[in-house]
């Protein structure tokens, strides 16, 4: 049985590239569509072929079908973009936040087992900012802003393996 989708909004965007794979979470990059990377928050979903400078629809709206990605999904849960632009789970929020990094100095945050999701250093005063020469306390490190580290895009609506088509409500 063919998978059925419900298309609220589209919009139309010129190909940055030959987008000839469909089913595909889709970004804007200089002013054009390009496929999403890994963990890119997304505009939609592209809805028909384009060659480079083509104008192409892209369902921003609805419920969609999208190719899924390595490990599948699962019903009910957020789907993010992989480094193809197909749908793949969310990874735990709360795991993520343990992964977040110091780029700029290189160091990493490290978050205690069993802790509090940070949202300020006073929700964590157990945080340390560890390297191979210094440990900081948690009053030494600042954490600011509000996007969260995982791009959510949508939420599956059924349990499809990795290669199948899922269908997705949009975010």
């Amino acid at each position: 049985m063919e998978k059925t989708f419900q298309i609220i909004n589209t919009a139309s965007f010129q190909a940055g590239s030959e987008m000839l794979s469909l089913r595909r979470f889709v970004k804007m990059s200089s002013g054009k569509l390009a496929y999403c990377g890994a963990n890119q928050k997304a505009i939609g979903v592209i809805a028909t072929e384009a060659s480079i400078g083509e104008m192409t629809p892209v369902i921003t709206h609805g419920i969609v079908v999208l190719e899924v990605g390595s490990g599948g999904v699962t019903e009910n849960a957020y789907v993010t973009s992989d480094a193809n632009g197909k749908a793949v789970a969310v990874a735990d929020v709360a795991g993520a936040l343990a992964a977040i990094t110091a780029e700029a100095t290189g160091t990493s945050v490290v978050i205690p087992a069993g802790g509090t999701p940070v949202t300020s250093t006073g929700a964590q005063p157990e945080l340390t900012i560890t390297d191979p020469v210094i440990t900081v306390n948690a009053p030494a490190i600042e954490l600011t802003g509000g996007a969260l580290p995982v791009k959510i895009n949508g939420i599956a609506l059924e349990t499809v393996s990795e290669g199948g088509n899922v269908r997705v409500i949009l975010q």
